[in-house]
């Protein structure tokens, strides 16, 4: 789908306009709207706030050693509560800078300068040893200008211009810079903080040289929020995307993760890859020590309770909209590859394990349940964890001794920041490779990874290591490694330690179908900047909306905020959250449920069907390659349409509207039934794209009564019945789960399909006509501990504030959200 496309399922004008109508109702001062009004910024006194948010702001005082590179005041006002009147409420599904407090980042690196006994030069992994190892072949035709790469940083993290050219010149490669049209200048290290950026963007540059390179810094209180959402709102964003930063998942609230999650799937739509570092404390993630009992020692952690033992997954790695990255060790060594452990020289212990949010996703089941059930009982973890959460990570790569320059000298850094660029890398020169061939870009590659991650060569399978113990900066006490309960062992296939394994270049070239062509063609071409909406220009607080059926939505406890560590070595002592409620500045923000749409007509029918959308809770199981093929010939037989005008990328799950019950009903028996009512969506959808509709009640009207026509006749149960028997089965009766689900499909991107737009596709009727479910997007916060300096009134304070509004509340009529 196009950029213009997604944000038009997602975008709310009338709740935007309701915000904004309140607001100046009130004299508050509107600075900032994001490009299709999602987002809502707006600044007054804190008199203002809290007269119309019915609050009490207290002022919190920072005492963090980078508190001046975190935000501009140490001081910060923050409520305990606040409450919205329910005309407002009812679009608005977040208010920023409120009852959010700002996490306080502690990163620490695993660092050995050049004159150490232990660099070694049998154990320096450098560009050209990584090209080597893992048969890269650098690209050397032209670049197409819409493949572009970027790293995330944030809290301070910043990159020298001078030691990438160093770098460049020491590893013979050619001198490029690298972009930096967001975030603070990078003239030079900044308090000493370039380790995390230097390591990103030189290696980044490093194995995919010659493409436009990103360094995208995000300096607010909640990073990984503001990074997505303004990379989601960038008309041409970058195409793969690294992020070596990760925080404790049990901390995250769920509003965050959910947002972040569901910004993450507007990107994949768009062809976008995000490749995230698994984290470098192994299963105790950034928790950095072992919790042993899982009932009477548990833990308070950003306002919540955790009996999770030792077990503390790293988000964003968990998202199942990301491809996590963990790390090995040996091959720098001559050694074969192994996961990556601090207490046999790694210095980290790469991270991995299960969500305790996200489930296990549809794509990969099959081999989270392989894994389990392949299991010695040597192998089997300790209990803790969540089985049916979503597993990390899902490839590895080596993530040691990697030589960089930092301040003009070579240093060996250590760690998943290492092997997520290096990996995000080869998925750029894939797109290098299919941009030539007039391919778009390998997008959201995880159902690829798993649909293919068995076939035989394509991973180089790690199948010794654990990850119960926890890193540490000093390799010559590795033999007094911390070492936990809780862990997971590496094994064949796919494990929670590293993965399917690592991949060797010309394996990805092919499980993406991509070639690399005449290497003599023309000169790379010079890097070009990216479009960039001009309203995300950063600033000190974020702006974000969604677009959200409130009744759809889980409630929400804002007060779970995680810390953020970057995963280079990231030793961070257990935070315990304030008695206190905090107050920062605050920034408020809007956005809202789009209410109806008008689709017009194509010029010849195209169905479309958009990928992994579940709604109200429900799972699809996902189809094999001939099973999909089955779906369009069948489809396309009983609309007699071309079968070349239907292109299969996922099913859609219809979600529990009232409006909507009388006809869905039986679909949602199970998820069998909802995999083979796919004609019937389509058969509508034609229905639907000839035909004006005024309002969302007319749309709601138009659609059940199509569907109900069709059930009524008896269409629809014949299309149902005719696709279970092009599957193999008998009738929709007789048909099995395993008959539709042998293995997952590989997804394809609409960028990368023929082109060609449906007027009005499933993800429209899945968002648009079901309620505007489809992309449900609450914007969430970020916990870091703040030590209280004082706790006072701040009524009479007439300091400004500015607040951020997100829409469509999930908190019901009464718009309240508790600290």
């Amino acid at each position: 789908m196009s950029y213009e496309q997604v944000h038009e399922l997602s975008s709310n004008p009338e709740g935007s306009l309701a915000v904004l109508d309140w607001l100046r109702t009130h004299d508050v001062q509107v600075t900032w709207q994001s490009t299709h009004q999602e987002y809502i910024k707006a600044t007054a006194t804190i008199a203002t706030w809290e007269n119309i948010l019915s609050t009490s702001f207290y002022e919190w005082k920072d005492h963090s050693s980078k508190a001046e590179l975190s935000h501009n005041d140490k001081t910060i006002h923050r409520a305990e509560s606040y409450s919205l009147p329910t005309s407002v409420a009812e679009h608005v599904s977040g208010v920023f800078n409120t009852v959010q407090v700002p996490p306080e980042w502690k990163p620490a690196y695993s660092v050995l300068q050049q004159n150490s006994k232990q660099l070694l030069s049998s154990t320096r992994v450098t560009p050209a040893f990584l090209n080597s190892y893992y048969k890269i072949t650098p690209f050397t035709g032209k670049v197409s200008p819409k493949v572009q790469q970027a790293v995330f940083e944030t809290n301070g993290e910043s990159y020298s211009p001078g030691d990438l050219s160093r770098f460049q010149d020491k590893f013979g490669l050619p001198r490029q810079a690298a972009l930096a049209p967001y975030g603070h200048a990078t003239t030079d290290c900044v308090h000493n903080s370039c380790f995390e950026g230097n390591l990103d963007v030189q290696y980044l540059m490093g194995i995919a040289p010659g493409v436009a390179t990103i360094y995208w810094y995000t300096g607010t209180s909640d990073p990984f929020l503001t990074w997505i959402t303004n990379v989601a709102n960038t008309p041409n964003p970058p195409l793969v995307n690294s992020i070596s930063w990760g925080s404790i998942e049990v901390a995250a609230a769920v509003s965050s993760m959910h947002s972040f999650n569901n910004e993450a799937r507007k990107l994949a739509l768009q062809g976008v890859t995000i490749v995230v570092s698994s984290g470098d404390n192994g299963a105790a993630g950034d928790a950095n020590w072992c919790q042993k009992d899982s009932s009477s020692n548990s833990v308070l952690w950003g306002g919540k309770k955790w009996k999770g033992k030792g077990y503390f997954p790293s988000f964003p790695a968990t998202s199942p909209y990301v491809t996590a990255v963990g790390a090995t060790q040996g091959p720098e060594s001559g050694d074969p590859e192994i996961a990556c452990q601090s207490q046999l020289g790694g210095v980290i212990t790469t991270g991995g394990g299960f969500s305790t949010y996200n489930p296990t996703p549809s794509w990969q089941v099959d081999t989270v349940t392989a894994y389990f059930n392949n299991l010695t009982t040597a192998q089997t973890p300790s209990s803790g964890y969540n089985p049916n959460g979503r597993g990390y990570p899902d490839v590895s790569m080596i993530g040691v001794w990697y030589q960089i320059v930092n301040q003009g000298s070579l240093t060996s850094l250590f760690g998943t920041s290492a092997s997520s660029p290096v990996f995000a890398a080869l998925l750029t020169l894939t797109n290098t490779a299919r941009a030539k061939l007039g391919k778009g870009p390998v997008g959201f590659i995880n159902p690829t990874l798993y649909a293919k991650g068995t076939a035989s060569g394509l991973f180089n399978d790690v199948t010794s290591g654990e990850n119960n113990c926890i890193a540490f900066s000093d390799i010559e006490h590795a033999s007094h490694a911390h070492c936990c309960e809780s862990g997971f062992y590496a094994t064949a296939g796919w494990d929670p330690t590293t993965g399917f394994g690592s991949m060797n270049f010309p394996n990805v070239l092919t499980m993406f179908d991509a070639v690399y062509g005449d290497p003599s063609m023309e000169p790379t071409a010079q890097p070009t900047n990216p479009t960039v909406s001009p309203s995300f220009v950063p600033s000190a607080v974020p702006s974000f909306t969604s677009t959200v059926n409130p009744s759809a939505v889980p409630s929400v406890n804002p007060s779970a905020m995680p810390s953020v560590n970057p995963s280079i070595m990231p030793s961070v002592p257990p935070v315990v959250a304030p008695t206190v409620k905090p107050t920062a500045v605050p920034s408020v923000m809007v956005g809202t449920a789009r209410p109806s749409a008008q689709p017009s007509a194509p010029p010849s029918p195209i169905v479309t069907f958009s990928s992994n959308i579940t709604l109200a809770g429900l799972t699809t199981p996902e189809l094999d390659g001939p099973s999909r093929d089955a779906v369009i010939q069948t489809t396309a037989q009983e609309m007699n349409v071309d079968a070349l005008t239907v292109s299969y990328v996922g099913t859609i799950v219809l979600s529990s509207s009232p409006r909507l019950a009388p006809v869905a009903s039986h679909l949602r028996q199970n998820a069998l039934d909802t995999t083979y009512s796919v004609i019937a969506i389509t058969r509508t959808q034609i229905a639907l794209s000839a035909t004006q509709y005024s309002s969302t009640d007319a749309l709601y009207s138009g659609l059940t009564s199509l569907l109900a026509s069709s059930v009524t006749s008896g269409a629809y149960t014949t299309a149902l019945d005719q696709n279970a028997q092009a599957l193999g089965a008998t009738s929709l009766a007789t048909a099995s789960a395993t008959s539709a689900t042998s293995s997952a499909p590989a997804v394809v991107n609409a960028a990368s399909g023929d082109g060609n737009n449906s007027a009005l596709d499933a993800g429209a009727i899945a968002g648009i006509v079901l309620g505007s479910i489809g992309f449900v997007l609450i914007l969430g916060f970020f916990y870091y501990h703040m030590n209280q300096h004082k706790r006072r009134q701040a009524q009479e304070d007439i300091r400004a504030s500015t607040l951020e509004f997100s829409s469509s509340n999930p908190m019901g009529t009464t718009g309240k959200e508790n600290l």
